[in-house]
């Protein structure tokens, strides 16, 4: 388990809100968010709960797929299933 100290991706980018941003870095968190959610899928899961706010960035800018009590269940096993997955 990876402890990652710095802001959500929502915080993050609203800290940005009134600076010119570039739009590759913008594109990469995209890219970075849906790798996770392939490798996610890959394993068999699902994250119902996908939003800037369970994204968390670690300290070089990498952005890692987080859990919350009630976003990740796993496919076969009902929807009542909770996960102790907490980074990917």
């Amino acid at each position: 388990m990876e402890l990652l100290q710095k802001d959500n991706l929502l915080i993050h980018l609203r800290s940005l809100r009134n600076s010119e941003v570039a739009t590759s870095l913008l594109l990469g968190y995209c890219r970075q968010t849906a790798c996770g959610m392939h490798y996610l899928s890959g394993l068999g899961f699902i994250h119902r709960d996908l939003a800037a706010r369970n994204i968390l960035l670690n300290p070089a800018g990498i952005c890692k797929v987080s859990r919350n009590s009630y976003g990740i269940c796993a496919r076969g096993l009902g929807e009542r299933t909770r996960l102790e997955i907490v980074v990917f």
